[in-house]
């Protein structure tokens, strides 16, 4: 399972990308699968893959932001849209969960 939780003074909306090659394989996708946007309201935490984190690789990817501006992302870039979003395409920011069935992520500002 993996969880964010946010510590920002502001409600965040994140994304995520996973390793998932049945859904997402061959060249159009890369096998990445990224989903978005999950809100999470300040000092809450909140599941946005219920599944085992190890099915799905070791690397995931995650991107967020808030309204105030305040981004978290990484050297990977990618195209994010307004609107909600499940599509295949290539990862954003790296998050390595290792060996971990479960992993939580908190977002700082």
């Amino acid at each position: 399972m993996l969880t964010f939780c946010n510590s920002h003074s502001t409600a965040i909306a994140t994304a995520i990308s996973f390793r998932e090659d049945e859904e997402c394989g061959g060249p159009e996708g890369n096998g990445w699968h990224n989903i978005g946007w999950y809100w999470v309201e300040p000092g809450t935490c909140r599941v946005v893959y219920q599944n085992d984190v190890d099915n799905a690789g070791r690397y995931w990817y995650v991107y967020a932001e808030a309204p105030d501006g305040t981004k978290w992302a990484g050297e990977f870039p990618t195209y994010v849209k307004h609107e909600a979003f499940d599509h295949c395409d290539s990862p954003p920011r790296e998050v390595d969960v290792g060996d971990a069935e479960n992993y939580t992520l908190t977002f700082t500002g």
